[in-house]
């Protein structure tokens, strides 16, 4: 009975925690998404009445957060519960029949997250190039899972090759006859999958182990005919019962799985087709989009050149527009300091946001002197006046393509010092 309440739960909490993940899509509405603002007075009373914990944290199911913890919690009870009056109060299907749905289920909500995430590699969105200010922030001042994504985002093949093999176990696992081999793909890729992320602290932990536990669950029921044969040497592989199962309405049957396929298909494939992206490293930056070295620092203050918005212009060693959205200025100690900035393309201008104000700043370029010029302005009190500053960073563009990191370089060979 315990073994029929565990199966019934089982499958219930894969269905629970794959509708209510708050998993962006481009086509697809996101339900997890949608259902987040619903769970997250929820989450919070459960963290402050049930866990003790005070409400300084996050209560979103955002990737990794408390919040997103508290909601597994919930819904491994809710899964329990319902596991449990079902095997006593509803007993539509026979034993042989949950473990099947459990097998089609884990099956293609695997097959899902392995060919998405696929397809994110292979067209370089997932593991994109590094930005400008990551190229120039010393290597022991990136986190670890800056400093592993920029790795992998700098070597193309490497990302497509990723890609692939993720790819394969999906299309693996759309087939009853290939379901097993692609479940033991599928672990061999994920566990590595879920060492990175623990190793790097990159924060889709608790997703990445959901996807490993799907691929155990999958291979579990043949468990005792491989080691048999790996161990005991044996020639014979027993299939478990549910693979006899045979559907009143087959046609019915394969319909739906077709359509699950071509969902699949069209979900990882729809945004980059309509977008006409296949390699996010060729694809058009924004304007301006680079680093630039400060070479001359000036202000129309004739005894200093401090900035509200930067502090000593004398300390700005290198200024980075950010792909995203952001102005990034480094200074003489390796700090960074970021503003969100937007451009507007009549005025040809940024407009950076800051804590009290925004600030209009202008990008000259000067084709004589080969020169990059920054340019805004300022006001502050003084003696109860408004008075005006005018600051200009003089800055050169690096570029970032004869970067050793970015450069495509290959040996065969060792090259041999000189002489």
């Amino acid at each position: 009975m315990i073994g029929r309440i565990v199966a019934r739960s089982v499958l219930i909490f894969i269905l629970l925690f794959a509708l209510t993940l708050p998993f962006p899509l481009h086509f697809f509405p996101s339900f997890g998404i949608y259902a987040a603002d619903f769970f997250q007075p929820l989450n919070a009373f459960t963290a402050e009445f049930i866990f003790g914990f005070d409400c300084n944290y996050i209560a979103s199911n955002e990737s990794d957060s408390l919040g997103l913890y508290i909601h597994c919690f919930h819904i491994f009870i809710l899964s329990a519960i319902a596991g449990f009056c079902w095997n006593f109060w509803f007993h539509r299907f026979s034993d042989t029949e949950i473990r099947y749905f459990i097998q089609v289920a884990a099956g293609f909500i695997l097959s899902f997250f392995l060919f998405k995430y696929g397809v994110d590699k292979i067209f370089k969105v997932q593991f994109y190039s590094p930005e400008p200010n990551t190229l120039f922030t010393p290597l022991g001042l990136l986190s670890k899972d800056i400093l592993y994504w920029s790795t992998v985002g700098s070597s193309y093949s490497y990302t497509v090759f990723s890609g692939f093999i993720e790819i394969v176990p999906a299309i693996l696992l759309w087939s009853k006859k290939t379901r097993l081999l692609g479940a033991l793909l599928a672990f061999g890729v994920l566990l590595h999958v879920l060492l990175i992320n623990f190793s790097f602290d990159i924060s889709v932990k608790i997703l990445s182990s959901f996807l490993l536990g799907l691929s155990l669950i999958l291979i579990q029921p043949y468990a005792s005919s491989l080691a048999s044969i790996f161990v005991g040497g044996s020639s014979q592989f027993k299939r478990p019962e549910f693979e006899t199962i045979l559907l009143k309405k087959n046609a019915l049957f394969s319909l739906l799985r077709s359509g699950i396929i071509a969902a699949i298909l069209f979900e990882s494939l729809y945004f980059f087709a309509a977008n006409g992206i296949y390699n996010d490293d060729l694809e058009d930056r924004p304007k301006y989009h680079g680093a630039y070295t400060v070479e001359v620092a000036d202000s129309n203050a004739v005894t200093q050149l401090k900035s509200q918005l930067l502090g000593n212009l004398r300390d700005v060693k290198r200024i980075f527009v950010h792909r995203r959205g952001y102005l990034i200025f480094q200074f003489t100690d390796e700090r960074l300091k970021d503003f969100p900035v937007s451009f507007h393309p009549q005025t040809d201008s940024w407009v950076i946001q800051t804590e009290n104000t925004s600030i209009e700043l202008f990008i000259r370029w000067n084709a004589h002197h080969q020169t990059y010029t920054f340019l805004w302005s300022e006001q502050r009190m003084d003696k109860q006046r408004t008075i005006t500053q005018h600051f200009k960073l003089s800055t050169r563009a690096i570029d970032l393509k004869k970067m050793p990191l970015l450069m495509p370089q290959f040996h065969w060979l060792v090259s041999s010092p000189a002489n």
